[in-house]
């Protein structure tokens, strides 16, 4: 399959980004915790898989991601949130493990598949 340079886009996916909160329920005997995922970022973004990573020599199976974001500061998004995103009808979702800024202009955050 070719892909024509022209046809791309720079950031052709939309990804959103959630804090999960605990409300803590407490009854008569039984103690139940809810969580509940609230939204507090959406933008454009480019989705990247990578079916392996590793740490030092050993290879780790498990799907990751990174996403790329065309924001300057990544100060709102925190290690540990969750990330919620469609690439090509294929959902990804899992949490964010890494947010760093990019070489090449924006913000890059890794994200652990769940």
């Amino acid at each position: 399959m070719a892909i024509s340079y022209y046809d791309t886009e720079e950031f052709p996916f939309l990804g959103t980004f959630f804090k999960t909160e605990v409300e803590d329920k407490e009854q008569s005997f039984v103690s139940e915790n809810e969580s509940k995922e609230v939204e507090y970022f959406e933008t454009p973004c480019d989705i990247v898989a990578s079916n392996e990573s590793r740490i030092g020599d050993m290879a780790i199976s498990g799907t990751r991601y990174s996403v790329y974001l065309p924001i300057d500061d990544p100060s709102g998004i925190v290690v540990g949130d969750v990330f919620r995103g469609d690439m090509y009808g294929v959902k990804v979702y899992g949490n964010i493990t890494a947010v760093s800024v990019s070489q090449f202009g924006g913000v890059v955050c890794k994200v652990e598949a769940q």
